[in-house]
């Protein structure tokens, strides 16, 4: 027999009072609860974000336009509210081995460049300062998912139902919260059934949905477009410029976009207008498009800018 899953109403009522005790203790204590991008972000403070406490959120992005950026200043905020020795962000990427995850990092924080340390051409004093940087690195509240170099053999990428066992491994063997669980990207998670593909991407993006619902968080991926449209005079993607977005926008409770207009500077002239503004387009430009959200239907589009060495973002008026 399988276990009970129903509830009845008064169990049902306890357990909506008991989330909103500990939305109430969390917000006296000074912490976050779910992801909350206009508190984690100052850029985006004055603009009406809705707070995602569980289920799936979407960045979408076309090839090398900021939404690995974008993910990645996310987790850095986010661990910063993390206070709770056993509060943790678990990290997944399909992409890059942990190494190379592990190296932008450090070398970033140390200011040493990447080139040096893969030509093995670095110094006993930069050597220290990237050890000083790992052991930085090394307290942050973050888990990671992905392969490694020094693996044995080619393992398997895991699937969703996978990383379910690995997930809930880590909050019943190692006793850890989970807060956010970030997956960069969608595309290459493996697909639980596999013909037809489009009915395995819904699956897999169903089941994160779910797995967010089960372990009370947000689940947060980055997610490539299918095509960049030079035809548009805003190349922010839309939801219809997504792979599978189908998929996407049915499970997703918030959906961004993102576009980094450099990348079109020549064809562009260097200018970009949006809602009526125009702007200089500069390397570090980012454009953010809200395109869902629940309790708030219509799109926003913020302008900011990257810091790059700092892994910030602030609003474009800030710089100009």
């Amino acid at each position: 027999m399988t276990e009970r899953i129903y509830r009845t109403a008064l169990e049902t009522q306890n357990r909506a009072l008991r989330y909103v005790d500990e939305s109430r203790e969390r917000k006296e204590r000074g912490l976050g609860f779910g992801l909350d991008l206009q508190r984690l972000i100052p850029a985006f403070s004055n603009f009406p974000i809705t707070p995602v406490t569980n289920g799936l959120v979407t960045i979408l992005g076309y090839t090398g336009n900021g939404k690995t950026t974008l993910t990645k200043i996310i987790v850095s905020e986010f661990a910063k509210t993390l206070v709770e020795p056993n509060d943790i962000i678990v990290y997944i990427n399909y992409e890059e081995s942990l190494e190379e995850l592990a190296l932008k990092d450090i070398t970033r924080l140390a200011n040493v460049k990447q080139s040096k340390v893969i030509r093995g051409e670095i110094t006993d004093s930069e050597h220290t300062q990237l050890e000083a940087a790992s052991e930085v690195e090394s307290t942050k509240p973050i888990w990671a998912i992905a392969d490694s170099i020094y693996d044995e053999g080619i393992p398997e990428q895991p699937n969703a139902s996978v990383i379910t066992e690995q997930l809930i491994r880590i909050r019943d063997e190692d006793k850890k919260k989970i807060r956010l669980v970030v997956i960069d990207y969608f595309q290459l998670m493996p697909l639980l059934i596999t013909n037809p593909s489009r009915e395995g991407h819904r699956r897999n993006a169903t089941y994160l949905q779910r797995l967010g619902n089960m372990l009370g968080c947000p689940i947060l991926i980055a997610s490539q477009t299918n095509r960049n449209p030079q035809d548009r005079a805003l190349r922010v993607p839309k939801l219809s410029d997504a792979a599978e977005s189908s998929a996407i926008e049915k499970s997703s409770r918030a959906v961004y976009s993102v576009y980094i207009p450099w990348k079109d500077n020549e064809e562009l002239n260097g200018k970009l207008k949006i809602n009526g503004t125009e702007y200089d387009i500069t390397p570090d430009m980012i454009v953010i498009r809200l395109i869902k959200q629940k309790h708030n239907p219509d799109p926003l589009t913020i302008v900011g800018y990257i810091d790059y060495d700092s892994m910030r973002l602030s609003l474009m008026s800030s710089k100009f």
